[in-house]
């Protein structure tokens, strides 16, 4: 990885936290749609 100088290092950083999260985000509704897949379709029957 690049070594990013003191005064910008802030922003990449928060960027690149920014992406993880998204990241960890669309994991867990993937993993959560596969396990609740059903729960969803009496949800959406229900509804």
């Amino acid at each position: 990885m690049p070594v990013i100088p003191e005064k910008n290092s802030q922003i990449p950083q928060q960027l690149m936290i920014q992406q993880l999260r998204q990241v960890i985000l669309i994991n867990n509704q993937r993993r959560n749609k596969k396990r609740n897949h059903s729960f969803r379709q009496q949800e959406i029957a229900a509804v």
